[in-house]
């Protein structure tokens, strides 16, 4: 059940993130990258505080 739950939570957010496209109209190329680079950004940064902690 959980894996049903997961897959429509990832449907929803597909969703959401169509209708922020049109609605800002925005370029879908961008916000593949800009997600991307955001994931990347986020890392890093979580990497750093471990690395603070070592």
């Amino acid at each position: 059940m959980e894996f049903f739950d997961n897959l429509k939570k990832g449907a929803q957010k597909i969703i959401l993130l169509d209708v922020m496209i049109k609605e800002f109209n925005l370029n879908q190329s961008l916000v593949i990258v800009y997600g991307e680079w955001a994931k990347a950004t986020l890392a890093i940064s979580i990497q750093g505080s471990a690395l603070i902690e070592l």
